[in-house]
C-alpha cells in the first residue's frame, strides 16, 4: 500500500539548528547521501560507540 512504512519503522520529528541542519546536508552531499541517511548512519554509530560512564550519570548540570 502507498506511503506504507516498514514494519519496525516509526517515523520521528526532529527539530535542528539552521546551522546544523546546514552542515549536516553539505556533509551528505559530499558523500553521495542523503541528509536521512548521514544521520541514521551517525545515530548508529554513535549508538554502537562505547559511552563512558560516571558516577554522575542522570545528575542534573549546573
Amino acid at each position: 500500500m502507498a506511503n506504507q512504512r516498514k514494519k519496525g519503522i516509526e517515523r520521528v520529528t526532529l527539530t535542528l539548528p539552521d546551522e546544523l541542519l546546514r552542515e549536516i546536508e553539505a556533509e551528505a552531499e559530499e558523500l553521495g547521501v542523503d541528509r536521512l541517511a548521514l544521520m541514521r548512519t551517525i545515530l548508529a554509530n554513535r549508538k554502537a560507540s562505547p559511552r563512558p560512564t560516571s558516577k554522575k550519570r542522570g545528575a542534573k548540570a549546573e
